[in-house]
């Protein structure tokens, strides 16, 4: 008597217990898959690049043949976002800007370091950073102006640039005025584009020795404000229930991880397993599943169940 009174306590503790994780997973599902998603096609992206940069020389006709079709294929993706609802839209944006930038910013990077015959830093003797990073760097008079004009853009919806000119005390546009619709797949598509290349031009500030670089008590300091921002973004994150807000809100939090994530590969906590694709084939094939079970998970509402089929 006394063991099935204990079995039956047993079953009902366990029973709460899958209930209280199942309650949590929902609270929490938009934004762990949002974040899922990001962090994949980011290891994605590097790995295609990877990929091309191994079996194509650069630069070549063939180079620029396969930047163009993945640029190509950017567009085609954004532009089916733009007929399509959240969060399919979302997330249509955000591998159509993906892919922009790996067609056509990194083959100019690629092909004019060579062009303009753009040589390493050179700091004491040995190089400190690629010709490649020097062009980007000078791309920053660039990001700037057009990051000013998205800012002051009164249509903008970026959320980052809402909360800046907040801080600022700068006039929000009313959303009830009269304003042009700004289709998801067009926010996250120009957000992805901004945010990687925000992250390009700070990631090589880290470690440029004539800048953050150059001193290891600023680089620590760097990287902890960081991780401390990386926090507050991941918890407004991981509270986030629409999909496709999800999205667009883990595409800032996912890049600013990455930067965390490359400083521990080159402290050698861990290999860059998404840059060698052919020697890590487990972690790749593990990435494209992810991302597809994200995709999946995001586009299909929680408790859906897929109809079957009548029989005869």
């Amino acid at each position: 008597m006394a063991s099935s009174t204990f079995s039956n306590d047993r079953a009902r503790q366990s029973s709460a217990g899958a209930s209280l994780l199942a309650a949590r997973w929902q609270r929490v599902r938009s934004g762990a898959l949002a974040l899922g998603l990001v962090l994949s096609g980011i290891a994605l992206s590097n790995t295609i690049l990877a990929l091309q940069h191994a079996w194509v020389d650069s630069p070549s006709a063939l180079d620029s043949l396969v930047s163009l079709s993945l640029a190509c294929l950017g567009m085609i993706l954004i532009w089916r976002g733009l007929s399509a609802s959240d969060p399919a839209a979302s997330v249509l944006g955000y591998a159509g800007g993906a892919l922009l930038w790996m067609g056509f910013f990194e083959w100019t990077w690629r092909n004019f370091t060579v062009w303009l015959d753009i040589d390493h830093l050179m700091v004491d003797g040995a190089p400190a950073l690629p010709g490649s990073f020097m062009l980007i760097q000078a791309s920053v008079c660039l990001f700037i102006p057009l990051t000013l004009l998205v800012a002051v853009n009164k249509d903008t919806r970026c959320r980052m640039m809402l909360w800046v000119r907040g801080r600022l005390g700068l006039e929000i546009p009313d959303a009830k005025g009269n304003r042009s619709p700004q289709h998801p797949a067009r926010v996250s598509a120009t957000e992805t584009i901004f945010i990687i290349w925000f992250i390009y031009l700070f990631n090589i500030s880290l470690y440029d020795p004539r800048l953050i670089g150059g001193s290891s008590t600023l680089y620590l300091i760097s990287l902890a404000l960081l991780g401390g921002w990386l926090v507050y973004l991941l918890n407004r994150l991981l509270r986030i229930s629409q999909p496709g807000l999800a999205v667009r809100y883990a595409i800032p939090t996912a890049y600013l991880l990455s930067i965390l994530i490359d400083g521990a590969t080159f402290t050698g906590l861990f290999s860059a397993y998404w840059i060698q694709p052919i020697r890590f084939p487990f972690f790749a094939t593990a990435m494209v599943l992810l991302f597809a079970l994200s995709v999946h998970g995001l586009c299909q509402p929680p408790g859906a169940k897929q109809p079957r089929a009548q029989s005869a």
